[in-house]
């Protein structure tokens, strides 16, 4: 588990990484194909045997999913020329950006005794059609074992939380992604009786001013960024998308999270910095706590 630049969290873990999904602005596929592999002695290495299986080796080799020992994960291996030995270090995504459970990580959560808000599997889609209700058993197992923690879910197939049968606990938070309107249908899949959230980022399209379309009051809190990065078309949001949502969201009194990704768009003076459990004490109404700006 790490700290995380990500704003609206404290860590991230990545028990299961990787994705099928295809999205042409995704981060993590390229942080994973960046250090992707293992050295090829990590495997069968004098005094380290790598324990993993392919748990779909009938498939096509673009969607192969992959299992890793918690014991022996596979390594890589390189010659420290300054300290003049070899160097050992896990290996972070032996295959890339294909789905594969680290059971090697699913203790993390129990090594840190001291609350902490974590967003599960954000170098991943957890609840993606293709991914075995096995691994999501294993690992809300691990969440179960240490209730000191917030987990944070997101997904673009927010229908599976239902299929599965996710735990409405008070420390768990099943969220969606929403990035244009083709995406709204998203919203009405969350899980009743638990606590949800939208993540708006990127935002790609005018959502429209009536937001109210896609946003119940069952939703429990709006997140809202701009894509980053440096591809050819990204997309630029016009302030107008974001305040038209934010409106909403104060008319039905949900708390708003706004990137920094947003800063250059609605200046320094509008960014909202809102968590929904951090309520003011003694307030009559929904007043959110907002963190120091950037």
């Amino acid at each position: 588990m790490k700290k995380t630049k990500i704003e609206w969290c404290d860590s991230t873990w990545n028990p299961v990484t990787g994705c099928l999904h295809g999205c042409n602005y995704c981060y993590a596929r390229t942080i994973a194909n960046r250090f992707k592999g293992c050295d090829v002695p990590s495997t069968y290495w004098q005094y380290h045997q790598a324990i993993w299986k392919r748990v779909n080796p009938e498939s096509s080799s673009d969607k192969a999913m992959f299992e890793v020992d918690a014991g022996s994960p596979p390594v890589n291996v390189r010659f420290d020329p300054k300290a003049q030995k070899y160097v050992i270090t896990t290996a972070p995504y032996p295959w890339g950006f294909q789905p594969t459970l680290r059971r090697d990580k699913l203790s993390e959560p129990a090594e840190i005794k001291k609350p902490r808000t974590i967003f599960v599997c954000s170098m991943a889609d957890l609840f993606g059609s293709w991914v075995p209700d096995s691994w999501l058993s294993e690992v809300f197992a691990a969440c179960e074992k240490s209730p000191q923690h917030r987990y944070m879910f997101l997904t673009k197939n927010p229908q599976r939380y239902t299929g599965y049968g996710v735990p409405a606990a008070g420390n768990m938070w099943y969220g969606t992604s929403i990035t244009k309107t083709a995406d709204i249908g998203r919203v009405n899949k969350l899980p009743a009786l638990c606590h949800t959230f939208l993540s708006i980022e990127p935002l790609l399209d005018d959502l429209g001013a009536d937001s109210r379309n896609f946003l119940p009051e069952r939703v429990d809190w709006v997140i809202i960024g701009a894509e980053t990065g440096n591809r050819s078309d990204k997309v630029i949001p016009e302030k107008k998308w974001i305040t038209d949502i934010v409106c909403c969201c104060r008319n039905i009194k949900i708390p708003v999270f706004m990137k920094d990704s947003l800063l250059p768009i609605v200046g320094g003076e509008n960014m909202l910095r809102e968590f929904p459990w951090e309520i003011k004490k003694g307030s009559e109404t929904n007043e959110y706590i907002q963190r120091a700006q950037p």
